[in-house]
């Protein structure tokens, strides 16, 4: 059935543009078009016709159900697609904010069969640059360290760290990231089914591929991260990206994504202050050369 023709109550809203609806006594998730705020969002908006994050929703969702998965799941998308907003089912089950190690196994399995759709992504002319520009890891470093409240050296001192890696590490191929698995993107329902969710910020990338997978395994709780999964995950990546060098630099990868994430947690209102205090020490960590090859190697 056509999307136009679903009305449904509102029962609360979950998100900037997220709502849990109702009809006919089942529940179901409504994504729309966020809200415009702020010159850039507007200006962009008449550019491109829409909201690009919306589209890229939608763009994702209709990929997802042309393929076929073993152990990657997600919300169907129910009532068909429409150009203002998207309907999905409702999973009863809870957030996943903190993965057991053997959850985490399974979400990366998952993950991988994610990856592997990049050849299917096709975002082409000059709304796939632009879209791909400012949804990349890098780009989205720069726009936290402008939104955050830390002194100037150590803003220097982050984008030093981020440039050298660019300029002295090779590239994988081309690999499809979920880009947005900090918070709450991930939902075990109560039938102990890992599924991923919002893929407004999902593109493809070839740089920091590793993104997803410190997102998953980063243990908040202990500030510590499991090296042998990661490396386990970054020889199953390589199979299905080569490489023009011989392996992926986990180290320095590593602290870089670490660098995203601790600034991401610190500036959402989501994060617990005593999060945000564990990981403002992390961020310190990383930012010394000295302290990140002993945190290195205790993980190690």
């Amino acid at each position: 059935m056509n999307a136009n023709n679903q009305v449904g109550s509102t029962l609360k809203r979950i998100g900037r543009s997220a709502y849990v609806m109702e009809l006919n006594g089942k529940k179901f998730i409504r994504k729309s078009s966020p809200p415009v705020d702020g010159i850039i969002k507007k200006l962009s908006r008449r550019l491109f016709s829409g909201s690009l994050p919306f589209r890229n929703e939608k763009r994702i969702n209709e990929m997802l159900l042309d393929s076929q998965f073993k152990h990657f799941h997600f919300p169907k998308v129910i009532h068909g697609f429409n150009e203002k907003f998207i309907d999905f089912e409702y999973l009863h089950g809870r957030d996943a904010d903190i993965l057991n190690l053997e959850e985490k196994k399974i979400a990366l399995l998952g993950l991988l069969e994610f990856n592997r759709l990049a050849g299917q992504y096709h975002v082409t002319g000059f709304e796939g640059i632009i879209f791909r520009l400012i949804e990349s890891p890098s780009i989205k470093i720069l726009k936290l360290l402008y939104h955050s409240d830390i002194v100037a050296t150590k803003k220097l001192k982050s984008i030093n760290i981020l440039l050298k890696y660019h300029l002295f590490f090779g590239n994988v191929n081309y690999v499809l990231i979920h880009n947005d698995l900090m918070f709450k993107n991930i939902i075990i329902s109560n039938d102990n089914t890992i599924n991923f969710i919002d893929f407004e910020d999902a593109t493809k990338e070839r740089v920091f591929v590793l993104a997803d997978a410190v997102d998953i395994l980063l243990d908040r709780k202990n500030i510590n991260i499991n090296i042998n999964i990661l490396s386990e995950y970054c020889k199953n990546l390589l199979s299905i990206a080569p490489k023009t060098q011989k392996k992926i630099n986990i180290k320095e990868q590593l602290r870089i994504c670490l660098l995203r994430l601790s600034l991401a947690s610190m500036l959402s209102s989501s994060t617990s202050e005593t999060e945000k205090i564990k990981m403002r020490l992390l961020f310190d960590i990383l930012l010394d050369d000295e302290q990140y090859i002993m945190w290195w190697d205790t993980q190690c």
